[in-house]
């Protein structure tokens, strides 16, 4: 029965992971042909019209002076902006070496709109199902929710959780103790539960409910995104062609 419970408890985090990155696929490759196609813009379209402007001479606009700016800066010092890019990239996967440094990051990252709300409720989802299903093994309480807090990634929830196990061995109740660490659904069902004798159950309830509002986050998230990568793209393309059209009327003004 155990290794039952167990079962069903991995199957509907996998599934929830899946779900996850399923709903992440699209932003995901939007994001990138929204890059692409912004470089391909600055290194291959802008260099070739500024080339065709210098040539007939003239006065460029503003807009169209700053996006020859920026062509050039990313055409020739593209380079340099990898390497930053890089550097920084591990400069932070070296902090994050240290415990305490990714305590400090984890504990800012819960307060990133939409990431740190997401964060939080998955979080929640893992604890209270591992939770329910090690009560429902007969597993005690300190245990079990030493159990539930190792399936924890993020270290400051992890360490909030680890405080609650001193709480509840000091004789508060688990609901207490979890105040302020899961989201208010999951501790009022947890609550719920210690009143009507029914732990293991409402842990769970509150693990299938925390998972729905882990995929509606996702959802909400997924919806808001995308509109703004496309306006953000759209935006730019705008840009460029207002630039470059306020350059050809510009030119074709001159002309006598």
């Amino acid at each position: 029965a155990s290794l039952s419970l167990i079962a069903d408890h991995l199957e509907r985090r996998d599934l929830l992971r899946s779900k996850l990155r399923s709903a992440l696929i699209y932003p995901t490759i939007l994001g990138a042909a929204s890059t692409v196609g912004i470089v391909v813009i600055l290194l291959l379209v802008v260099p070739r019209f500024a080339g065709l402007i210098a040539e007939t001479g003239g006065t460029l606009p503003a807009s169209t002076r700053a996006l020859v700016a920026i062509s050039s800066v990313v055409t020739h010092y593209g380079w340099v902006l990898l390497i930053l890019l890089v550097l920084g990239a591990a400069l932070l996967q070296r902090w994050l070496a240290t415990a305490s440094a990714r305590q400090k990051y984890h504990e800012r990252r819960l307060s990133w709109p939409l990431v740190g709300a997401l964060e939080r409720t998955r979080a929640a989802a893992s604890y209270v199902g591992t939770l329910a299903v090690a009560l429902r093994s007969g597993v005690s309480m300190l245990d079990a929710m030493a159990l539930a807090r190792a399936v924890v990634s993020n270290q400051q929830l992890s360490a909030q959780m680890l405080e609650a196990e001193s709480r509840v061995r000091g004789g508060a109740r688990l609901s207490d103790a979890l105040a302020g660490t899961l989201p208010p659904l999951a501790e009022r069902l947890l609550d719920a539960g210690e009143s009507s004798g029914d732990l293991a159950g409402m842990a769970a309830r509150a693990a299938d409910a925390c998972d729905a509002e882990a995929q509606q986050r996702v959802a909400q998230a997924v919806t808001l995104i995308e509109p703004v990568m496309i306006l953000g793209f759209g935006g730019v393309v705008g840009f460029v062609a207002l630039a470059l059209l306020q350059a050809i009327y510009g030119l074709n003004a001159q002309v006598p």
